[in-house]
């Protein structure tokens, strides 16, 4: 199966939930990796294939993400307010939705509203101004989770929390470089960008704060695993969403509640050598 088999399968699967929710999905697109992929590009048979799905309001408990095996495919949908999608400018500023609602296959779509965004943005999304601000709105989303817990007691925690926030950073590179900001392979992908731009030891020091500057590829790949387990896991549960076995770092308490301090001061080191990337980014613009 390809890309393009994929994002049909896909297709049918929301044709399917739109008939039996009648009024309640307003669209949906695809997201993540696939997005980035050829039509011909082989899929892979381990991945999901993840889908944005906007209804009118977000019902916790009815929109949780539920995995489906649907024909060949693992569908993973996840649900976004309608409110998310109330201008093109907040859009251009969101560093999830921009890119995968430009990138992305619309499957669904009654009211046009979404191609409509997608036309809008596509021709803005390489501005410069826009650019700078999806990378902060990816350091914010980490700073809060550093802000939350780390004066946190638990292991488990604190050592989740630093790992999502050295994701975030290796996030904000790639945003920067308007390459896909990819989970499963952020820390390798972002090496690459860095060291692109004369700033590799940059990416050593984000390796610093998981325990290591001198990782093997698959111990990068590893970490990042737990980043994403991490992360979804921070998507189900607000007040404690790090459960024991996302443990990334061994250590004391005390060793870790320093380095997700140390993260803090990362993120705004790394605003920085964001900013610097999209000034001297080619593709990027005024």
């Amino acid at each position: 199966m390809n890309a393009a088999d994929a994002r049909s399968i896909a297709g049918r699967w929301v044709a399917e939930e739109a008939s039996r929710t009648r009024g309640e999905l307003l669209g949906a697109f695809t997201w993540g990796s696939v997005n980035w992929m050829a039509a011909e590009e082989p899929f892979p048979e381990t991945s999901d294939l993840d889908l944005a799905v906007v209804v009118p309001l977000l019902d916790p408990e009815r929109h949780r993400v539920r995995k489906s095996a649907y024909a060949e495919l693992v569908i993973e949908p996840f649900y976004l307010p309608s409110e998310r999608f109330g201008s093109t400018e907040r859009l251009l500023a969101d560093c999830a939705v921009a890119p995968n609602l430009v990138d992305g296959t619309v499957l669904l779509d009654p009211g046009g509203r979404l191609q409509g965004l997608r036309a809008e943005m596509a021709p803005e999304l390489g501005r410069r101004r826009w650019v700078r601000l999806r990378c902060r709105d990816r350091r914010d989303q980490a700073l809060s989770l550093v802000v939350a817990f780390e004066t946190s007691e638990s292991l488990a925690y604190l050592n989740g929390v630093c790992c999502a926030a050295v994701l975030a950073m290796a996030q904000m590179a790639l945003i920067a470089d308007l390459r896909n900001p990819t989970v499963k392979k952020a820390l390798l992908k972002a090496r690459d960008v860095l060291a692109a731009y004369g700033r590799a030891d940059e990416h050593r020091a984000l390796l610093r704060l998981l325990g290591g500057a001198d990782l093997r590829d698959e111990d990068v790949l590893a970490v990042a695993s737990h980043c994403r387990a991490a992360l979804e896991e921070a998507c189900r549960w607000l007040r404690t969403p790090f459960p024991p076995d996302n443990l990334v770092g061994m250590g004391t308490v005390a060793e870790a509640r320093s380095r997700v301090r140390a993260c803090r001061l990362a993120l705004q080191r790394m605003t920085d050598v964001s900013d610097d990337i999209v000034s001297r980014n080619p593709r990027a613009f005024d």
